[in-house]
């Protein structure tokens, strides 16, 4: 998963995947791609999954920064040190405007206490009594809650943060390369993992910025989507992962369409900012 980025120097900051004052989501998007990963949009997106993440569209992003769309913090309301600590972590890196904006908005929708049995068999393929922790149904529901959006909205590259990730330093100057180092035909990488917990594994490099990663676990603290990615994603459901897990999963199961790319000199990293954790509440008391 990992390869050094020490050389991104080299790569502009003006090229063709990031656009100053780019409109995210009138670039138009393809309805499908042969052989490999589906396009962006919601056309042949099973309907049901309008009744779960439709109802909470969130407001449209008027700008890309640094070759993204949109950012989307995943996060669950109770913990207000962690929204007032990554506003604050946002401003800094993406602008004081960034939630004014639209560029950034919280998923605040699916909290655990909030998720009904109907919410559980569309994610999960009517197995309501999962094994999965309320938490990490809750999670996988926010981060699917992303993917949905972006197709929605038609955004080409998105982050997903969730709420307990800091950024490193040197994250403004390198993301755009990140990006700029991608394929520039947007069907051939799903997502790129900008933070990870596992900085032994080891992969080939791919023009010096990043390497594909050959299916296992990075976690979701920080990554990029393609707008393709987000479909693949959508279109893997019903889910029993959680879901940095459902990634190396659909990754294994679409025999390499979904290319995941990933870092050896992280953006980001997971910081607890408070001791109460989003995850791991069992077992749980599905609403009606």
């Amino acid at each position: 998963v990992l390869a050094s980025i020490e050389n991104l120097t080299s790569v502009p900051y003006d090229c063709p995947a990031v656009v100053s004052g780019r409109i995210p989501g009138q670039q138009g998007v393809s309805s499908g791609i042969s052989g490999g990963i589906t396009g962006g949009g919601l056309d042949g997106i099973d309907e049901s999954y309008s009744l779960l993440w439709g109802r909470h569209i969130l407001p449209r992003s008027t700008r890309s920064l640094f070759g993204i769309d949109k950012a989307y913090i995943v996060h669950y309301t109770p913990l207000k040190k962690r929204r007032s600590t990554m506003i604050e972590r946002m401003k800094n890196v993406f602008g004081e405007d960034c939630f004014e904006a639209n560029f950034a908005s919280f998923i605040d929708a699916f909290d655990r206490e909030n998720m009904t049995k109907k919410d559980i068999s569309i994610l999960t393929g009517d197995r309501v009594f999962t094994k999965l922790s309320a938490g990490v149904l809750s999670v996988a529901a926010k981060h699917y809650h992303a993917y949905y959006d972006a197709l929605y909205h038609g955004y080409e590259v998105i982050i997903i943060l969730e709420d307990d990730v800091e950024f490193n330093d040197f994250f403004s100057k390198k993301v755009s390369q990140v990006i700029c180092a991608l394929p520039t035909d947007g069907s051939k990488w799903a997502n790129v993992f900008l933070a990870t917990p596992f900085p032994h594994i080891k992969c080939e490099p791919v023009n010096q910025a990043v390497c594909i990663q050959d299916g296992g676990s990075n976690g979701a603290v920080a990554y990029l989507m393609s707008i393709s990615g987000c479909r693949t994603m959508v279109e893997s459901l019903p889910t029993q992962a959680a879901s940095d897990i459902r990634m190396a999963q659909v990754g294994v199961e679409q025999g390499g369409a979904f290319v995941t790319y990933g870092t050896n000199y992280n953006l980001a990293r997971e910081d607890r900012v408070d001791a109460l954790s989003s995850h791991n509440s069992f077992p749980f008391d599905y609403k009606k």
